[in-house]
């Protein structure tokens, strides 16, 4: 992780916009914005003239406490086949 960590730094700027958010990533414009908007933007974001940028320490510290656990899909009625395993197996 520390190798994507200093490539991020070497190769943007210290303020990032939404586009380079979303390049390093994988996260969508549309969805920075929205979470802008909402107030769940994971970094503080100022606003720099027309455009909202973000420090790039804080999306490296985001990436780096990014944890797969939170990602997974929600608690509820599982799947069809997840179903079918359960009954049967």
């Amino acid at each position: 992780m520390r190798n994507i960590t200093t490539q991020i730094v070497d190769n943007y700027p210290v303020l990032l916009d939404f586009q380079q958010i979303s390049e390093i990533t994988g996260i969508k414009v549309k969805t920075l914005r929205v979470w802008k908007n909402r107030g769940k933007l994971p970094f503080s974001a100022k606003k720099v003239g027309r455009t909202w940028r973000v420090h790039v320490n804080q999306v490296v510290e985001f990436i780096d406490n990014f944890d797969d656990e939170k990602s997974k899909r929600r608690p509820g009625r599982p799947r069809k086949e997840e179903q079918f395993q359960t009954v049967g197996g």
